[in-house]
């Protein structure tokens, strides 16, 4: 690994925003390598795991070792909110809505102000509530009466 950490892990970052996941998992794959047994790894390694974990899920379609490496890279660096939204979009990939709502909460606390998080919650949008209240969402009378009131409901022009 020639190029220092922090302008390793910018570099990779300016990739996955840019949707060039393939090219970021090409640049993270062996510094990710050399450091893995190394102690005590190195400032910025939680952000350089994180990213390679979510590159491995966007390229390689390796979701439970890409959740593995996201959350290991949380639990070394829990004040870094760039880990929450990347550990959030991993399980989005995965089909996990409910755990990927959680993470991108746990990462607005971390925070507030940090806008892929916020942009990530805009976009996974707000359920309606129940049409009736007091029964679960999945009770099949709610289930019933949303889907009639999704057919009637005036369509947007």
């Amino acid at each position: 690994m020639n190029e220092p950490l922090p302008q390793l892990n910018e570099r990779a970052w300016s990739l996955i925003k840019s949707g060039r996941h393939d090219q970021a998992l090409h640049l993270l794959t062996g510094p990710v390598s050399d450091i893995q047994n190394q102690e005590p790894k190195p400032r910025g390694y939680a952000d350089m795991l994180s990213m390679f974990g979510f590159t491995m899920c966007m390229v390689q379609r390796k979701r439970k070792d890409a959740v593995d490496l996201c959350r290991q890279a949380v639990d070394l660096d829990r004040l870094n909110p760039r880990l929450y939204f990347l550990l959030g979009r991993v399980y989005l990939e995965a089909s996990s809505r409910k755990l990927a709502y959680e993470t991108f909460q746990s990462g607005l606390r971390v925070d507030p102000s940090y806008r892929p998080l916020v942009q990530a919650l805009v976009g996974m949008g707000v359920r309606k509530r129940p049409v009736v209240g007091f029964l679960h969402r999945d009770n099949m009378i709610n289930v019933g009466l949303g889907k009639i009131m999704h057919a009637i409901k005036p369509r947007k022009k």
